[in-house]
């Protein structure tokens, strides 16, 4: 059997004992080398070692090698322990986020992802390392230290943004309460995944499989779940919380809402068209809170909640008898008798704005002149459509005032 090294320029081979000298000047320089150095070893200056990977086969009878050759003794040992195959960067990442109010109405999901890469990895681990206890207490105290700084950094920030907000607006204690909750529907979604785990008989062996493949499992239940709107309780029921998880996300939904209204649509308007344009907010909102199915009690909480978030962007001219109060809550008394935003819209309109409102025509940037009416038609429209299909972010989007017209929409 050959190996042969490439080494620079030069090549060398070293050939078995069953290979017959040709030349006897080699003979006998093997011979005066033999008294001072073994045969069996390889003597070089070189500091660094190589290792397995540097070696193919170049034929069956040889061996390649690619690099200079290594000193005696200094061949890598082989390490056959144990790998978990855990992506630590990947599950830090899934661990990364914190709720603000762009994201807040994907709150369920926030938590899901949390929830799964969690619970996906204790399992692998706990497979992985069955038989070593040292080291599965090793990884899962990393792991459990991961889950706690994501969770407290979810709950803290759902506070400081969405607790803060509701607390704002007359809702004393609503902070603390609303973190509270999230804390406990956090630990509760844990809970209820591992359950699934242990029910569904796919997760028995994953020890050679990825972790990801459990998370990933996981996840296209929860996202089924969000899709069907068939939530499990764990999303819900309150329990002995005060807000259930799915409330936490409605109310993250209504302080996105109202965040991202625009104050510039203000400019311009009298205290009669500002009552009207804001009660359609309002109303927006109660039906909003109506697609989602809430109960009274938590319905009552947005509502009130917006209604008072209005009157502070309107700077108090809701409740200004001298104001905007008589025209918006005209409006709201429309909707209350007959359900239908537009037909309360078109009632107050009359009474309040007059003949203008379906008759002027105003001219956009680009040329294209629509009534008032007409483009409250439009955005109604759209608004109706998004709830319709169950395109909330489009429904929010609307309520917040950032609507784009459309004919396809309006027919």
């Amino acid at each position: 059997m050959d190996i042969k090294s490439i080494s620079g320029n030069k090549t060398r081979e070293i050939r078995s004992q069953t290979t017959k000298a040709t030349k006897k000047g080699a003979q006998a320089k093997a011979s005066s080398a033999s008294s001072t150095r073994r045969q069996d070893s390889y003597e070089s200056t070189l500091s660094t070692g190589f290792t397995t990977k540097q070696m193919q086969t170049a034929s069956k009878d040889s061996l390649l090698f690619q690099g200079e050759l290594p000193s005696a003794n200094t061949l890598e040992i082989a390490d056959f322990k144990v790998k978990d195959q855990v992506d630590w960067s990947w599950v830090e990442t899934r661990m990364s986020g914190s709720v603000t109010f762009d994201n807040a109405d994907s709150l369920i999901r926030h938590v899901d992802t949390i929830a799964s890469t969690y619970v996906a990895t204790k399992s692998h681990l706990e497979q992985v390392y069955a038989e070593d206890e040292e080291k599965l207490s090793e990884n899962m105290s990393r792991l459990d230290t991961l889950f706690t700084q994501a969770k407290q950094r979810m709950v803290s920030s759902y506070e400081s943004n969405i607790g803060s907000f509701y607390e704002g607006l007359g809702n004393q204690g609503a902070r603390s309460e609303m973190g509270k909750s999230l804390s406990t529907a956090i630990e509760q979604r844990v809970q209820e995944m591992e359950q699934m785990i242990k029910e569904d008989g796919r997760y028995e062996k994953t020890a050679e499989d990825s972790f990801r493949l459990i998370e990933l499992s996981l996840n296209i239940q929860s996202l089924n779940a969000e899709e069907s709107g068939k939530f499990p309780a764990s999303i819900t029921e309150k329990g002995e919380k005060a807000y259930s998880l799915y409330d936490l996300q409605a109310a993250g939904m209504v302080a996105k809402a109202a965040t991202s209204i625009n104050p510039a649509e203000l400019k311009l308007m009298n205290d009669n068209e500002l009552g009207i344009h804001l009660a359609v907010r309002y109303m927006k909102v109660a039906e909003l809170i109506k697609h989602l199915e809430l109960d009274k009690e938590m319905s009552g909480f947005l509502q009130n909640s917006f209604g008072a978030y209005l009157d502070k962007y309107a700077s108090g001219a809701l409740s200004d008898k001298g104001r905007a109060s008589d025209s918006y809550h005209y409006v709201l008394k429309q909707y209350e008798a007959s359900g239908d935003i537009q037909k309360a819209l078109e009632q107050s309109a009359r009474k309040y704005i007059g003949d203008s409102f379906f008759n002027a025509f105003q001219t956009d940037k680009n040329g294209i002149g629509t009534t008032k009416a007409t483009r409250y038609r439009l955005e109604l429209s759209q608004f109706s459509a998004g709830l319709t299909r169950g395109d909330l972010a489009s429904a929010i989007s609307s309520i917040a005032g950032n609507r784009v017209y459309t004919i396809s929409a309006y027919a």
